[in-house]
């Protein structure tokens, strides 16, 4: 039954909220006791192959997190309604001591559920097994395979909102000598080396400590003599609050957790980075872009490795001509219709993700593959554009020079057609790296932001005549870097040379660049001199075609 008491702040718990497997074990017959075994689909099998006696299955993404909307935010906490009605199916009361344990070394969904118990009110009441399954099966304990039908509990909520902060809390704060903002990602994100958010880099002022270091390899927690060091060297001074964040709000839980442990008085923010990047209105400490040399290899490279597994040659072309005269041994062939339509009257448009998708893993791509690709320099870019939506950039390169390079080199040709085997890519592009007309017309003042058009000077000019085009001209707060000026015949020019078209056309170093040009073509070469540079970039696929059809959206000329 739902009764919900507002709250701040409950009485300081007298037993530490990490329990060992001995504690639990003298505790098992004590109907006050209730025990759950966090987990998602994947890892139900080890539960039913067996939990500690009496333990109840619950998994956080689905019950203890708020249904997902189109645009909105991942896991953030539940309503009322739906956090009382989930703790009372599993048999919690108001007096119940609530003990969770992880079954595999994924300790994350186990703190975001405990987090979320004492968001309900349960605070000295829910305790970690430390060490989780494991540590019970090492100890030599009874496991069952009886799943338990516990009664309905009757828990009254007592919603403790000081425990989560909001974007505009933290935003507050930036600059607070009591508040120490901890970001739980791995160094790579923090540093924006990489990111699956809308901007890279972090928080201002926040330090990072990396969730996975704050316990052991078994999936143990790191004792608090080792703990606390590691709180006050990411600047948590005794009596701070400490707020902790990551991408969405679950790897935060398990930093949050520590200093929760070492009685620091903490907070979450729930939206995390998903949010505060999306937000334009909030700083972002971005890194400055750095060339990316895995992005663009030689011929000699590639010979070294052509037979090495993982490797994958494709090329890429208007139509299958080029390459059933010659190709790279090995090369599978990419004809442009297969990446690329008509879509509402634009064209260069990308092709449904399924579609992609199902065309890759028929080219024998896999999620560790190391993707070269080669042929007509537009077509390559804009192959290793659709990988970079599909998540598979990083692990994508562009063959310098292509066909003509190779041969220059004196490497063989042939025109046999290889055997593929069917992968298994997956999916895991990051939001918004294909950008609406008007995603552009509301960051086009933006001074983080570079918008840079491919085209011609005359067509970026308006000069040139296109009966095919509704207006002419260019979007305004656009730059023109023509992408012929990139090039050396087929070759890129060198990184230094580009980083001064790119920083003369207003990409400082640590801007977004996002490319455009009439159809979505041309701007996939300056698409990809940017990411190489290492810029975060966008693309506005719909470009020029697009926005000149629009009579509500303003025209440089």
């Amino acid at each position: 039954m739902l009764t919900l008491l507002l709250a701040t702040t409950l009485a300081a718990d007298p037993t530490p909220p990490l329990v060992s497997t001995a504690w639990l074990a003298a505790r098992l017959s004590d109907p006050k006791v209730v025990i759950l075994q966090i987990g998602d689909p994947r890892t139900r099998t080890l539960y039913d192959q067996g939990h500690i006696p009496g333990a109840r299955f619950l998994n956080p993404f689905t019950e203890l997190a708020a249904p997902q909307v189109p645009g909105g935010l991942t896991l953030q906490l539940p309503d009322a309604a739906q956090l009382d009605s989930v703790l009372e199916s599993k048999g919690i009361s108001t007096g119940s001591t609530v003990v969770v344990y992880a079954a595999d070394p994924n300790l994350t969904p186990t703190s975001r559920a405990f987090f979320t118990l004492e968001y309900a009110g349960l605070k000295g009441q829910v305790f970690l097994l430390d060490g989780g399954l494991d540590a019970w099966k090492r100890d030599g304990r009874t496991l069952s395979t009886e799943v338990p039908a516990p009664p309905r509990g009757d828990f009254t909520l007592r919603l403790q909102r000081d425990m989560v902060a909001d974007a505009d809390w933290v935003a507050a704060r930036l600059t607070s000598p009591s508040v120490a903002i901890i970001d739980a990602r791995a160094p790579a994100f923090y540093q924006g080396a990489e990111t699956r958010q809308a901007r890279l880099g972090h928080i201002p002022g926040a330090a990072n400590l990396p969730f996975n270091s704050v316990i052991n390899p078994d999936g143990s927690f790191k004792p608090a003599e080792t703990l606390r060091p590691m709180l006050i060297g990411a600047g948590a001074a005794a009596g701070d609050t400490v707020v902790t964040y990551c991408h969405i709000g679950q790897q935060a839980s398990l930093a949050w957790f520590a200093a929760r442990m070492l009685g620091y008085q903490a907070k979450l923010y729930d939206g995390s980075m998903q949010e505060w990047s999306a937000r334009r209105d909030l700083p972002v400490v971005a890194p400055v872009a750095t060339t990316r040399d895995s992005l663009l290899v030689t011929p000699a490279w590639l010979q070294e490795r052509l037979a090495q597994p993982g490797i994958v040659v494709l090329h890429a072309e208007r139509t299958r001509a080029g390459y059933d005269s010659a190709h790279i041994p090995g090369a599978r062939m990419v004809e442009l219709a297969k990446i690329a339509a008509t879509r509402n009257g634009l064209p260069t448009e990308l092709l449904p993700v399924d579609s992609l998708v199902a065309l890759m893993r028929g080219l024998g791509l896999g999620n560790q593959s190391r993707v070269i690709v080669y042929g007509d320099p537009l077509v390559a870019a804009r192959l290793y554009f659709t990988l970079d939506v599909l998540g598979h950039g990083d692990r994508t390169a562009m063959l310098d020079g292509g066909l003509d390079a190779w041969r220059a080199a004196g490497y063989q040709v042939t025109t046999e057609v290889p055997a593929v085997a069917a992968g298994d890519l997956q999916p895991r592009g990051w939001p918004d790296l294909v950008v609406s007309a008007d995603w552009v017309n509301q960051v086009r003042t933006d001074s983080t932001i570079a918008l840079i058009d491919a085209r011609a000077a005359d067509e970026f000019a308006g000069t040139r005549p296109d009966t095919t085009l509704k207006r002419l001209g260019h979007i305004p707060g656009s730059t023109n870097l023509d992408w012929n000026r990139l090039m050396e015949g087929k070759r890129l020019k060198p990184a230094a040379e580009l980083r001064a078209m790119f920083e003369a056309a207003g990409a400082a170093p640590t801007d977004e660049v996002v490319a455009t040009c009439a159809t979505g073509a041309r701007a996939s070469m300056l698409y990809f001199a940017a990411r190489y540079l290492g810029y975060r970039t966008r693309m506005y696929d719909g470009a020029w075609t697009e926005w000149s059809r629009r009579e509500d959206l303003p025209v440089g000329r």
